[in-house]
């Protein structure tokens, strides 16, 4: 079973937390978006998501995920599944890249129409 499909009920923490930590990088996707609060607080927003749960349920997973220590160092949670870095979005999309998680236009799309002006009237960074 995917950490996901785990009650919390009927689980340990232990137990999700070793299942959430089977997951490599390469099984998340992530969406980027530049966030302007007011014109010197700006950041990029980071979705991140199991692919597999993104390609069963056409949506974002809706909590936060042990993964912290797979995100580069510049990214931090703001809100579940959601992270943040002052680094320009160019350089944010690198870093995951280069980390090794992947990139999903689809997912951006999601991203993009669902959550743009929840994270800007929602994170405080």
């Amino acid at each position: 079973m995917k950490p996901w499909e785990l009650s919390i009920a009927s689980n340990k923490e232990e137990h999700l937390l070793y299942e959430w930590a089977k997951l490599e990088r390469g099984d998340f996707y992530f969406a980027c978006m530049n966030i302007e609060i007011s014109e010197k607080q700006r950041f990029t927003a980071i979705y991140m998501t199991p692919r597999q749960f993104f390609i069963d349920h056409g949506h974002m997973f809706p909590e936060s995920m042990p993964i912290s220590h797979l995100m580069p160092r510049t990214m931090y949670e703001a809100l579940p599944s959601i992270f943040y870095s002052k680094l320009p979005i160019d350089k944010v999309r690198f870093s995951l890249y280069q980390a090794g998680f992947m990139h999903s236009n689809k997912f951006q799309d999601f991203a993009d129409k669902t959550y743009a002006e929840y994270v800007k009237n929602n994170t405080q960074c």
